[in-house]
C-alpha cells in the first residue's frame, strides 16, 4: 500500500471512520476521512512527506473548512513525516482554532 493511502486507513482508525472513495475527489463526499455523529463527526484530510519539510498551503486550510461548512463536521488535516532510518514518523493535526476551544471545555469539563 502507497504512503498517503495507508496514512488515510490509519486516520480512518484513529478516527473510527472511513476513507473515502477517491479521496474526496467527487462532488458528494469530501475529504479523505469522515466519521459519523457516534465517532465525533469529523471530515480529515491527509499529507504526506518523505522529505524533511512541507509547505502548508492555505488552499488546503481553505478547502477543509469550505468542505465542512453547514454539515456540523469538524475538519481536521492530519501532516506526517514519513520515518527515516534516523527519524521515527511524526504526525501532526491542524485544527480550527473555534474547534481547539471546544476541545479544552470538554476536556476540562472531564478532568472535574
Amino acid at each position: 500500500m502507497l504512503p498517503p493511502r495507508r496514512q488515510e486507513h490509519g486516520l480512518a482508525k484513529m478516527l473510527r471512520g472511513r476513507t473515502t472513495p477517491a479521496s474526496g475527489a467527487t462532488p458528494a463526499r469530501k475529504g479523505d476521512v469522515q466519521t459519523g455523529k457516534n465517532a465525533g463527526y469529523f471530515m480529515a484530510e491527509a499529507k504526506t512527506t518523505s522529505k524533511d519539510s512541507m509547505t502548508l498551503k492555505r488552499e488546503w486550510l481553505e478547502k477543509v473548512l469550505c468542505d465542512t461548512v453547514g454539515d456540523g463536521r469538524t475538519p481536521i488535516i492530519e501532516i506526517e513525516f514519513q520515518a527515516t532510518p534516523t527519524r521515527p514518523v511524526h504526525r501532526f493535526y491542524l485544527v480550527d482554532a473555534a474547534d481547539v476551544d471546544e476541545f479544552l471545555v470538554v476536556l476540562r469539563k472531564d478532568a472535574r
